[in-house]
């Protein structure tokens, strides 16, 4: 089911969310509305809330107009004004004025133990409730970047005198990757690797999931470009494209089950159009592009690249993450990955924490990288459940609202992933959950809107 109504999106509760919506459609008016139906509707005590979203400005925006929607309630209440979110809340929820103005005033009155804020300084209050249990040495400080990069260059120029000297052991491998990755790209992936997104890293640990997925969207691939495909016909570049889409789907999805992988075609993909052509409907367009986007993405050739440049770097990087233990260098990341193992490794403290957070509310979705989204869905398991993987989370009905637009990634340099963002929320959305769009652009004129697109 796909919602494009506001006003339905505003009166669903009980349902795992998930809201794609372009720049300029409203969607943080839509994060305040659903913040307000959670503390005046369904009574959540602010404390329980979590609103999270990539930036301290964004955040503090958050909250600020948090605060003014519920001080503007209370008053239209109290003045007897016409409201449309009022409205909403007693003829749909039921909720009575003098209910309204006390749940209200109690939120006002303890907003600052809301957690609203940015994922970094949401884990380290979780660490610090939980240093122990979280494994965090005595001398553990955040670093800058300043230390850790000291330490870091001077373990990879001794690793590539001895990988790439005279003597160099692994010399045909370096060459087959260095053909396809430059040194200064190879570098960054190492540095990836130490700081403190990754510190046991299992290349498989869901490639069972993934070629399921890929099946999936080359069946989907094949049905969407068959009824343009005629005997006789020359095929367009959209149609063409999602058949090779299909074929190459399907010979990833043999790499990631170790089958035997069919050759790589001869003939190149040619690139998605940009534009809709006038016989197709522009939702299974756009649907049409990002699975050909994602086949681009995980062919077979990648996905041994990149298991070739992981094995050629590995021991070094886990020598330097050793060091880094030692020194108590603890990074930005290290917050969101120590949080993340805590989550998986300690049911204890997950079932706290699932009992201490009642919604997650997460913006800028498509921004999440792959360990924060397993971190998240965590947080958002049912309470009787301990997945001891994300990828078998059941989810609580009702706990997580995300707003994301894939278009608009930003942060894919601090290892934001929008295939991340497929799987997570094709596992919301597989357990009951509800994708809406929000289409409506409030903050530019038509003219700039057609231009754009």
């Amino acid at each position: 089911m796909i919602l494009e109504k506001r006003e339905e999106l505003q009166t669903l509760l009980g349902v795992n969310i998930v809201v794609e919506a372009g720049a300029g459609t409203g969607k943080t008016t839509l994060l305040i509305e659903r913040l307000c139906l959670a503390v005046l509707a369904q009574g959540t005590p602010v404390e329980k809330l979590v609103a999270l979203t990539f930036t301290d400005k964004a955040a503090a925006g958050i909250k600020t107009r948090l605060v003014a929607k519920l001080q503007s309630l209370v008053r239209a209440v109290k003045e007897k004004t016409k409201d449309d979110s009022l409205k909403r809340l007693r003829e749909t929820f039921g909720v009575k004025d003098a209910e309204l103005i006390s749940r209200a005033e109690n939120a006002l009155a303890r907003m600052d133990r809301a957690s609203v804020g940015t994922i970094h300084g949401f884990c380290a209050e979780i660490l610090k409730a939980y240093p122990l249990e979280a494994g965090l040495a005595p001398n553990a400080q955040i670093d800058s970047g300043q230390r850790a990069a000291r330490l870091f260059d001077a373990r990879w120029s001794a690793f590539l005198d001895e990988q790439l000297g005279p003597a160099a052991p692994h010399a045909a491998a370096w060459k087959k990757v260095l053909k396809e990755i430059s040194l200064p790209d190879l570098k960054k992936f190492a540095q990836e690797l130490c700081s403190g997104k990754i510190e046991s890293y299992d290349y498989y640990a869901h490639r069972d999931m993934l070629a399921g997925i890929c099946l999936e969207r080359a069946h989907r691939a094949e049905e969407l470009a068959e009824p343009y495909v005629q005997p006789g016909k020359k095929l367009r570049n959209a149609e063409q494209s999602l058949q090779l889409s299909a074929a190459s789907l399907g010979r990833t999805a043999a790499f990631l089950k170790g089958a035997p992988v069919p050759p790589a075609p001869e003939q190149e993909i040619p690139s998605f159009p940009k534009n809709c052509y006038k016989d197709w409907d522009e939702n299974l367009f756009e649907e049409a592009r990002s699975i050909a986007s994602f086949a681009a993405k995980t062919t077979p050739e990648k996905q041994q690249l990149f298991l070739d440049a992981y094995r050629l770097v590995k021991d070094v990087t886990d020598t330097i993450r050793a060091e880094y233990a030692r020194e108590g260098i603890l990074s930005f990341d290290d917050l969101i990955v120590k949080t993340r193992d805590l989550l998986q490794n300690n049911l204890q403290v997950r079932r706290l924490l699932k009992e201490k957070f009642d919604v997650l509310f997460i913006d800028e979705f498509q921004d999440t990288d792959p360990v924060q989204g397993e971190l998240l869905l965590f947080l958002a398991e049912e309470k009787i459940s301990s997945a001891a993987r994300w990828q078998d989370v059941r989810l609580e009905p009702g706990k997580l609202f995300v707003v994301g637009d894939p278009k608009q990634s930003i942060y894919r340099f601090r290892g934001a992933d929008i295939t991340a963002y497929e799987l997570f929320t094709d596992l919301i959305l597989k357990q009951g959950g509800e994708k809406c769009f929000l289409q409506k652009n409030f903050r530019s004129e038509a003219e700039i809107i057609d231009m754009a697109n």
